[in-house]
């Protein structure tokens, strides 16, 4: 049973945080493991604590998964959420980051078209059989 956030802090345990954004345990651990993200705290007994920031991150990389990401395109992503975290507006770094954003908005709009087209192909395949189906009653 997932434990309770912590009501000073706000954070929770890993089993709280895997229910809230409907991945296994083994998936949470397994993409800390891999360096996608953090716990943001440990607990005085050493239980790896999470927050509001964590939710966010991992319902992103849960979201990327399915789209056909690559373990090494989302850590990328995470890389570039993480500097983004710590650069200085209007900066030499901020100019780089920012056509990096841009490249990648790019590539989701090519997602998102293709997957547009996709959904299109399965809705006129299904019109088809629905068609077929009518016909033997």
């Amino acid at each position: 049973m997932p434990q309770p956030p912590d009501t000073e802090t706000g954070l929770v345990h890993i089993g709280t945080l895997a229910e809230r954004v409907g991945l296994s345990l083994r998936t949470v651990r397994y993409y800390e493991e891999v360096g996608l993200f953090e716990p943001a705290a440990r607990s005085q007994g050493g239980f790896r604590l999470y927050g509001p920031e964590q939710e966010t991150r991992l319902r992103v990389l849960k979201a990327m998964k399915p789209l056909g990401f690559s373990l090494d395109e989302m850590r990328d992503f995470v890389d570039l959420l993480n500097e983004v975290s710590r650069v200085k507006p209007g900066s030499r770094k901020a100019l780089v980051l920012q056509e990096r954003i841009s490249n990648l908005q790019q590539e989701i709009r090519i997602r998102h078209t293709n997957l547009v087209k996709q959904m299109d192909a399965t809705a006129q395949i299904k019109a088809a059989l629905d068609s077929a189906r009518k016909s033997l009653h």
